[in-house]
């Protein structure tokens, strides 16, 4: 598997460079981003999702061979390789997780408290589940920001949820199961709850430490290369927690330490050391 957008990142093209962007800068051709947000699982798709949906494919070989060709003139072709690897092997686990720990991964899970976290997590378990079963990414059914607020309101009725902000296609569609599921968390006892969710960012040494670390990616970043590219926030944070929490354990490799960014990560481990 290649992904161009990757392929675009090492070429000096932004860490978001999209199919739109790539076919006007290449192919000097314009794409109506106007289906990129609409409802993909209804069905009969409309004309303009049909036409987004074929220059989606008819573009893309083309745009890859021209990409192909700009990245043999850099020294990153093995660290697109690596990068590419690393999304199949971050679906691969996620769909290998335990669905009781899916509300871990949901934005902002941290500001609930245990009883809602309770709500949370059998309400992300139930999504993950039905994701794999049906294939679907997560946002397909329910978006993220969506079951927080599920799980921080506790809506008794469909009404509620549509003015929490829910889209009229969720509630329809998965607004019954919702309730159900929310009866269900309330029969949970409080001894069964989630505990509270520790940030890393508490812990008193970490706004030295984060700006140390951002510092050093900044020395460290090669010549063509964003920092952002070699060490976003989230996966500093990742490394952070892996070495004063999990002690630099085999088990709970951080992303940094896979692939072409090993030789810079082991130099933040330093730092943490």
């Amino acid at each position: 598997m290649i992904d161009t957008q990757i392929m675009a990142r090492f070429i000096g093209l932004g860490a978001s460079a999209g199919l739109a962007k790539l076919a006007q800068q290449y192919l000097n051709i314009e794409i109506d981003k106007g289906a990129t947000r609409t409802n993909w699982i209804k069905r009969p798709l409309s004309d303009i999702q049909l036409q987004y949906a074929a220059g989606d494919v008819w573009y893309l070989l083309p745009l890859y061979h021209i990409l192909e060709k700009e990245l043999a003139k850099t020294p990153w072709e093995q660290a697109v390789r690596d990068d590419c690897e690393l999304v199949l092997a971050k679906t691969h686990k996620l769909q290998e997780r335990d669905s009781e720990k899916a509300y871990l991964d949901i934005p902002n899970a941290w500001k609930l408290n245990p009883l809602e976290l309770s709500r949370l997590r059998i309400l992300a378990q139930w999504r993950q589940n039905v994701a794999i079963e049906r294939d679907l990414a997560l946002s397909y059914i329910v978006k993220s920001e969506h079951l927080w607020k599920v799980a921080k309101n506790n809506p008794r009725n469909t009404s509620e949820m549509l003015e929490m902000g829910l889209t009229e296609n969720e509630v329809r569609v998965r607004g019954k199961k919702i309730l159900q599921l929310l009866a269900q968390a309330r029969r949970i006892s409080s001894n069964d709850y989630p505990k509270p969710i520790e940030r890393i960012s508490e812990d008193p040494r970490y706004k030295k430490t984060i700006r140390l670390l951002q510092e050093k990616v900044n020395s460290l970043t090669p010549e063509g290369l964003s920092p952002e590219i070699v060490a976003s926030k989230r996966t500093l944070d990742e490394l952070i927690k892996w070495v004063w929490k999990y002690d630099c354990s085999q088990d709970k490799l951080p992303e940094l330490l896979i692939g072409w960014r090993k030789p810079i990560a082991e130099k933040l481990v330093d730092i943490l050391k």
